[in-house]
């Protein structure tokens, strides 16, 4: 990486305690503009090896981790570093 070591080792860190579900939402949450992303987008159902995945819980993991930052209406952003280290 092209980030001081602290950045990378805050980074891993943090997504290393993450779920599943929110590692996997994250994952595509890299590659979406960085503009506000509506809610509205996480009602479609995912499903992983028979299971149903939560995407507003992965959603309020991310934010719990200050991952995504959600808005006054109901979306929420991920910020442009956030996604660059994502995407690597």
């Amino acid at each position: 990486m092209h980030y001081p070591k602290s950045v990378a080792v805050t980074w891993q860190t943090s997504f290393d305690q993450l779920s599943t579900p929110a590692r996997q939402l994250l994952q595509c949450l890299a590659w979406l503009s960085p503009a506000p992303v509506p809610e509205t987008l996480l009602e479609v159902s995912l499903v992983d090896s028979d299971n149903a995945i939560d995407l507003f819980a992965a959603l309020a993991e991310l934010e719990s981790y200050s991952l995504v930052s959600r808005g006054d209406n109901p979306s929420f952003t991920v910020h442009r570093l956030v996604q660059e280290v994502t995407r690597r």
